[in-house]
């Protein structure tokens, strides 16, 4: 587990961020399950299936741009340099070269985030909706934009068929 994970796990910017995904995987979950039982219900008394009111999805629309706007202040808040490190740079060159070699750093930092996240939250959720819970989490911060591993992947791929690439 990465030092600076340790002091950020205390800060009051990673409780806002638990908090308000605990909140969103919540809202989601009794979503998903209500949805389920309108579908049976609705199977078993031959009727069309009836839809989420739009205030219900308003709802969850809302606590979604909530947990976004805490992460997004733990993207802003933990930087990969220092604004000293910052200041020294003269050239796009220099900046890049330090955001690149601070890189790992990042990935096992925000890696360690979400893993530890998902282990906190795991006393909130049913035994039940856990396998939702890490595949919700896996989703939101994995998807095209944060998936390292997917994106590794890709290249790999790419390379593999053009090998010019390399």
């Amino acid at each position: 587990m990465p030092a600076s994970l340790y002091q950020f796990i205390e800060s009051k910017k990673y409780q806002d961020f638990l908090l308000a995904l605990m909140e969103y995987c919540r809202e989601l979950f009794r979503l998903e399950n209500k949805q389920q039982v309108l579908e049976q219900e609705a199977v078993q008394r031959s009727f069309p299936v009836p839809k989420v009111l739009p205030s219900e999805k308003k709802k969850l629309d809302e606590k979604a741009k909530i947990m976004a706007n805490a992460y997004s202040w733990i993207v802003f808040s933990k930087k990969s340099i220092s604004d000293r490190a910052m200041s020294q740079c003269s050239s796009f060159m220099q900046f890049k070269s330090k955001i690149l070699a601070n890189q790992k750093q990042d990935e096992n930092f925000y890696e360690s985030m979400l893993l530890f996240s998902v282990k906190c939250l795991r006393e909130a959720f049913e035994v039940s909706d856990l396998p939702k819970l890490e595949e919700e989490v896996a989703r939101l911060f994995r998807s095209n934009a944060f998936n390292i591993t997917e994106r590794r992947l890709l290249h790999e791929e790419r390379v593999a068929k053009h090998p010019i690439l390399n």
